[in-house]
């Protein structure tokens, strides 16, 4: 289970909340593979797939009018996300996963592991450009 910590703070406000709501979903679903609920978990592949590209569309936007200078490459690693995220959808569509393990284990990790590296880089670079 993701728990939100003040650590993972990026603007204290719109990123936050995506962030926050990413969390709230990602916990529901793997709450659901947990409990084995087929149908929850469909519905929830969708609501994740949805929020993640909405989430990303806002956290770019920011980037965008902060002029992040490695933008590029922080989108190729949300395309990268949502991609994996479509290719789990279609396995657990398709029946072909045996272990959803691997997705609960795959979503906490990338969420908790591109904040603190690749998201704090943008609270870095917000912070070093407000003292210039």
């Amino acid at each position: 289970m993701l728990i939100w910590l003040d650590e993972y703070a990026i603007d204290g406000a719109s990123i936050d909340e995506l962030h926050q709501e990413l969390f709230l979903i990602t916990n529901k679903l793997t709450k659901a593979i947990e409990e084995e609920d087929n149908l929850f978990i469909a519905d929830l592949f969708d609501t994740l797939e949805m929020y993640t590209l909405y989430h990303f569309a806002g956290e770019e936007e920011v980037m965008e009018k902060i002029n992040y200078p490695v933008r590029e490459e922080h989108k190729a690693l949300h395309l990268a996300l949502v991609q994996q995220l479509h290719l789990f959808k279609e396995k657990y569509f398709h029946r072909d996963i045996t272990e959803f393990e691997e997705i609960k284990n795959f979503l906490e990790y990338w969420l908790k592991d591109h904040i603190l590296v690749e998201d704090l880089k943008i609270r870095t670079f917000m912070q070093k450009n407000e003292k210039n």
